[in-house]
């Protein structure tokens, strides 16, 4: 797949792909290394390097709109660690005027059902 890479930056597809980086050692260990961000620094991708879980996600997010960009055009790879997006957890907190908002635009509606033989 390492010469796919090398292909996808010079034909500049706007690719976004997620590099989830591990440790190169036994099964037991937990350490972040940037081994696999690091042997890919050569093939024209950008990368962008993310922490936490919502940062990963904007970083994604971030990622899918600079590679399309018709000024850029080149595929992007977004790195995590691998431990540490893996086992985390967060929760991600609503504004109350958007919760608000939301009832507002979609109100709930009871929904009758069909009497039977009554079909197409």
């Amino acid at each position: 797949m390492h010469e796919m890479l090398h292909w996808a930056a010079g034909a500049r597809t706007p690719v976004v792909m997620a590099n989830v980086n591990r440790a190169l050692g036994p099964g037991w260990n937990t350490w972040a290394e940037h081994t696999d961000a690091f042997s890919q620094r050569d093939t024209g991708w950008l990368q962008v390097s993310s922490g936490p879980c919502r940062r990963a996600y904007d970083a994604t997010l971030m990622a899918f709109r600079i590679a399309e960009d018709e000024r850029v055009l080149l595929p992007v790879m977004v790195n995590l660690d691998g431990f540490t997006s893996r086992t985390s957890r967060s929760r991600s907190r609503r504004s109350r005027s958007a919760t608000s908002s939301r009832r507002s635009a979609c109100p709930t509606r009871s929904i009758s059902p069909i009497p039977a033989g009554t079909g197409p």
